[in-house]
């Protein structure tokens, strides 16, 4: 199951993305196939330029960027899974959406690279049956 916007949205606000992490850490039934995608999952200065400001929490402070990073652990690199809601003409183009949002957070270049190289297993059973 894919869980979109990394169960929060670019509200700064990561309650649920936490319990989806404390249930994955005490293993419970259920969160063995859990994915996160990171699509809009923290906010930066360019995404609300079509919204309303006053709904916009704010560029990510360094605390933020580090709370992340630790709930990404938590939750487990292997299950992130990197989107955008690209092609909108609004949004940043992703890798301009990687370079802002990903790249700044205090991860290791070993888990940078596992997210950049997740593909959820849907995808590949597709690629290995030689659907789409």
């Amino acid at each position: 199951m894919q869980i979109a916007h990394m169960a929060s949205g670019p509200t700064q606000k990561f309650g649920n993305a936490e319990k989806f992490a404390a249930a994955i850490q005490a293993g419970k039934p259920g969160t063995q196939n859990l994915y996160f995608d990171w699509t809009q999952a923290l906010a930066i200065e360019d995404m609300w330029r079509h919204g309303n400001p006053l709904s916009y929490p704010g560029e990510p402070t360094p605390a933020v960027r580090a709370h992340m990073a630790g709930l990404l652990r938590r939750l487990g690199p292997d299950r992130i899974l990197y989107g955008t809601d690209m092609p909108l003409s609004w949004n940043l183009r992703p890798r301009e959406w990687w370079t802002r949002t990903v790249l700044p957070l205090p991860l290791t270049d070993d888990e940078i690279k596992n997210i950049a190289d997740n593909v959820p297993p849907y995808v590949h059973g597709a690629r290995a049956q030689g659907e789409r």
